[in-house]
């Protein structure tokens, strides 16, 4: 299977790799979203952004791996997943906006820091800090009374990155 991926990926073939993604087999939705990122082509995002609602942790988590490695181009659609119904998706997402850095993903990414879920509050105060935009000092100061000891943690240590002290410990 990897020859044929290879294969795929040179043809830059994105209607075989589609199928792929539609394959039972984990395996090979996995090995097709990784193929996707490697390519690094802008065409790839749609078929990623589907892939992060994958059943499969790896394949999910991979997809968001491989807008990552695509980048700035990537960053609206994973903006409009921050709302998506799976808080899976609104996890990777934050995840992978945080790891891209592009700005214009702050204010979307405050809007999540109520999000009913832990992980994604969680996943939002990091990468809030990872991009490191002052416009998050006073949002991420007052999650620093979240009510989870993890978020409110990071929300401190994005704080940091920021350059701005807590104050709320």
């Amino acid at each position: 299977m990897g020859l044929y991926m290879n294969t795929l990926k040179e043809k830059k073939d994105f209607k075989g790799l589609s199928k792929a993604l539609t394959y039972r087999d984990a395996d090979i939705r996995n090995k097709a979203v990784i193929v996707l990122g490697e390519m690094n082509d802008e065409s790839a995002i749609k078929l990623l952004i589907k892939a992060l609602n994958d059943e499969n942790g790896h394949v999910s988590s991979n997809a968001g791996k491989s807008l990552e490695k695509i980048g700035k181009p990537a960053v609206k659609y994973l903006i409009k997943t921050l709302n998506d119904k799976n808080k899976s998706v609104r996890s990777i997402a934050a995840k992978t906006l945080g790891n891209i850095g592009e700005d214009n993903a702050v204010i979307p990414l405050i809007r999540r820091l109520n999000d009913k879920d832990v992980n994604v509050r969680n996943d939002v105060v990091i990468a809030l800090g990872n991009i490191g935009d002052e416009r998050a000092i006073e949002p991420l100061t007052k999650t620093l009374n979240d009510e989870n000891g993890h978020v409110s943690n990071n929300a401190a240590k994005s704080l940091e990155k920021i350059g701005s002290q807590p104050t709320n410990l």
